[in-house]
This record gives C-alpha cells, sequence and structure tokens, in this order.
C-alpha cells in the first residue's frame, strides 16, 4: 500500500512541474509590459488633412494602447527623400494636439536604437512619455511600453507639468539668432508688443495658420509698438528653401538648445508679451482660430496701451 502511494506521488511531480512552468510562464508574458506595434499605409483619417502641408512621403501609423478613450497615441514612418524616419501624434477627443517626428539615436545593451519620447499636450500642462525600441530597421520591427515614473507600464499616465511659459508669467530671458546671423536678446523686447510664433516646416498645423499670422503683420506693419518673431529649431537651410516657396512675414529666429528646452515638442505656439515682458496671451497646438484670437487680444491690449493703462518699465 505504502509502495502504491509512493510511486503515485512520483509519477505525479513531473505533473507538478508542467504545471509551475505554465504558470510561470503565463505570468512572465503577463507582465511584460511591450507590445509590438503593427503599421497600416497611410495616414489616421484625424491627420490625413494635414498630408499635404508636410514635407515626407509614404507615411505609415500604428496606434499604441493608451488604456483611454479619448486619448490617442500614433507611431509612424515617412520619407523625405531617401531618409527614413518616425513621427508620433497625440489626438485627444478627436482633435490633433501634437505632432513630432523622432529620432531613434541611443543604442541599448541588445543593440537596438530605443529612444524615450515626451509627448505634451493641453497647452503644455499635460504630457505622456513612452519607450520605442526598434528591433529590426529592416523589417520596421518596433516595440513599446509607457514610462511611468520611470518604470514601464502598459497603460499611458497623463502627468500634469508646471511650465516657465504661462499667461500672467514673465518671459523668461533668451538669445536667439536671426536669419541673417545677427543676435537677438530679449531684453530688446522691453516697451513694445511682441507677437512670438514657435513653429516647424514639417508642422502642418504652424503652416496652415501662417497665411492668418501674415494678415496679422500686414495689419501691423506700420505700428513700432509691434514686433512679430518666429522662432524654429528647424535648419537654416530648410528654412531658406521653405521661404522660397511660402511667404511667412515674421521676424525669423533660430533656437539655441536651451530656448528649444523652453517651448519643447508643442507646435505651433503662439504668444503674446506685453511691454512690461509679461504674457498676456499663449495658445498651443492647433487652433483654427488662433490668427484670430491673436488679433483680438493685441487689439485689447493696444487700446489699453494707448490709453496709458498700462504702466511700462524703466
Amino acid at each position: 500500500m505504502i509502495q502504491t502511494r509512493l510511486e503515485f506521488k512520483l509519477k505525479a511531480i513531473p505533473l507538478v512541474l508542467v504545471m509551475l512552468l505554465s504558470i510561470c510562464s503565463c505570468e512572465t508574458k503577463e507582465t511584460d509590459p511591450y507590445k509590438e506595434l503593427v503599421f497600416t499605409k497611410g495616414l489616421p483619417e484625424t491627420l490625413a488633412p494635414f498630408e499635404k502641408d508636410l514635407p515626407f512621403q509614404n507615411f505609415s501609423y500604428s496606434n499604441l494602447e493608451t488604456g483611454s478613450d479619448t486619448l490617442q497615441a500614433m507611431l509612424g514612418t515617412f520619407n523625405q527623400g531617401s531618409t527614413v524616419g518616425y513621427w508620433m501624434a497625440i489626438v485627444t477627443n478627436g482633435i490633433p494636439a501634437n505632432f513630432s517626428t523622432v529620432t531613434l539615436e541611443e543604442i541599448d545593451t541588445l543593440n537596438y536604437r530605443t529612444k524615450d519620447i515626451d509627448m505634451e499636450f493641453n497647452g503644455g500642462r499635460n504630457r505622456i512619455s513612452v519607450r520605442v525600441v526598434e528591433m529590426d530597421s529592416s523589417s520596421r520591427k518596433i516595440k513599446y511600453a509607457w514610462l511611468v515614473d520611470s518604470k514601464l507600464s502598459k497603460k499611458a499616465i497623463v502627468n500634469n507639468i508646471e511650465k516657465p511659459l504661462q499667461i500672467n508669467s514673465q518671459f523668461p530671458e533668451m538669445s536667439l539668432e536671426s536669419i541673417s546671423g545677427q543676435e537677438i536678446s530679449s531684453n530688446q523686447f522691453k516697451n513694445q508688443f511682441i507677437v512670438i510664433n514657435w513653429w516647424a516646416t514639417w508642422c502642418a498645423p504652424c503652416i496652415k495658420e501662417i497665411p492668418g499670422l501674415n494678415e496679422i503683420v500686414d495689419k501691423y506693419r506700420n505700428n513700432e509698438n509691434v514686433r512679430f518673431i518666429a522662432i524654429t529649431d528647424d535648419q537654416k537651410s530648410r528654412i531658406t528653401d521653405f521661404l522660397k516657396k511660402k511667404d511667412f512675414q515674421y521676424e525669423m529666429t533660430f533656437a539655441n538648445s536651451e530656448v528649444r528646452n523652453l517651448f519643447g515638442n508643442s507646435y505651433p505656439t503662439n504668444i503674446i508679451i506685453d511691454p512690461t515682458g509679461k504674457i498676456i496671451y499663449m495658445q498651443t497646438g492647433a487652433g483654427s482660430h488662433t490668427p484670430s484670437e491673436i488679433e483680438s487680444s493685441l487689439k485689447l491690449q493696444l487700446e489699453k496701451f494707448n490709453r496709458q493703462e498700462l504702466i511700462l518699465g524703466e
């Protein structure tokens, strides 16, 4: 009898081991935060209207699972001549909130190209972070995981962030380079209304609003109290080629790394600074009424200025 029980126990051991291994395997799969992307040719419907304004071709995209019904994130590929690159976009409540090109330049311990990407939206007040890993460049085999407090996660977490650029705050000191190579300091902005546009040549909403911005420049061209400045971190050669094809009447300037970190990836961003250096208007992201909002705000502030209701510093 004892021998029979012993034989049964010995036979049961392999079965128990199989069950344990199966459980461990399942747990490993469930805890792995990475998901692989499957790309579809073209652009998603929400971004398709911008395609004609983007200097890229042969788009593809894949939806990232955010865990939210109102927040969409997409990663895609594009061609620009012989160059192949990546882009990422954020859509909130069906409206594009951010579009940015992505460079996977870092190499991890497995020799994969990887990148931790921060995407800001909602006027730069919110941010989500994701880690993208390119396992095979030829087949575009990509996996991703969300970053939450520097830890990998299956779901995106929206972080609230404090920005140095906020309405009613003082515009920080910065140095810019004009398209002619001259240095422009924010110290020169005193005693004028400064209308700033942060933009990029590949940003479709940026391009779309340029005609409306040009109309404002035309209207205030002879007003010495108003100055219009565009800031970009594009290469000067790209801007020069762009301006040969499309008119943009703002003063063109180029950002250094400090300015780039200040504005971040929120394209376009429009700001009005009053003569005391305070930010009185700020709009980040695509907005069909942005040019009219800028003009209305500028008109109101100029009326106060002319009535001497705005006290200037020394």
